[in-house]
């Protein structure tokens, strides 16, 4: 028997009142997974970023000039 049959046959021996409760419940995982799922994209999205930052920026040749500035920072 599998989870869904095992689940499906339980739920129906309950009362309708503790059917809404398994229900509401079940939301509440589906709520969780979908927040914990874009937390885990989040941070796939963050180390990607870190890991394709360029390297070794300071060999780069200066494309830009105190003289191209127009404001000049202390």
């Amino acid at each position: 028997m599998t989870t869904e049959q095992a689940i499906i046959e339980r739920i129906q021996t309950l009362p309708e009142s503790a059917r809404r409760e398994v229900l509401d419940f079940m939301e509440f995982l589906a709520i969780r997974i979908e927040a914990q799922s874009a937390r885990e994209e989040d941070v796939s999205w963050s180390d990607g970023g870190l890991a394709s930052a360029p390297r070794d920026m300071e060999n780069e040749p200066d494309i830009y000039t105190r003289a191209d500035l127009t404001e000049s920072f202390r």
